[in-house]
């Protein structure tokens, strides 16, 4: 335990094990939507191509299992930075410090102990006011892009299959 407590550069190491993280996230994020945008043209191209209907099918299910992973991907990647966020606590108490004793390791207010930390400490709140964020923003960051596009994209594809598969909605 004694070199955890002398670690100078703790908070720095968080900092970036986080946006390591973060931009492992973005990557994933840019390479889903690639990967759905070649789908959705090859759907393109077979509905003008081809009479053959077990190729749509199975660009569907690669369209629905290509979601299906990203958002098993991006939850793994929450569960990372979740981690860390439990080492950088548990060094805090170890250390018998606040997180206003650093700079900001996280600009997420919905971290829960830092929020908490915030609200119940006078100094703090005099020093940088009230910590309430409206429930429009609370909604904001619960359904950002990395959280909700792998739906979205599985609400497309089902849409499709449900379309071509019932030749009365065409």
């Amino acid at each position: 335990m004694g070199k955890l407590i002398d670690y100078e550069n703790y908070d720095k190491e968080i900092r970036r094990l986080i946006s390591k993280e973060i931009d492992r996230q973005h990557s994933f994020m840019r390479w889903h939507v690639a990967v759905q945008a070649f789908l959705f043209a090859a759907i393109i191209h077979f509905d003008k191509t081809s009479n053959s209907s077990y190729l749509f099918f199975v660009i569907v299910g690669i369209g629905l299992l290509a979601s299906i992973l990203s958002f098993t991907t991006y939850l793994a990647s929450e569960e990372k930075i979740k981690r860390v966020f439990y080492f950088w606590d548990g060094y805090r108490k170890i250390k018998g410090t606040s997180y206003f004793d650093y700079p900001p390791v996280w600009d997420n207010p919905n971290h829960e102990n830092d929020s908490n930390e915030l609200r119940n400490n006078d100094n703090y709140r005099n020093a940088f006011g009230d910590h309430n964020i409206s429930c429009f923003k609370r909604l904001c960051l619960k359904t950002i892009f990395p959280k909700t596009s792998p739906f979205i994209f599985m609400i497309a594809w089902i849409a499709i299959l449900i379309i071509e598969s019932c030749p009365q909605l065409r």
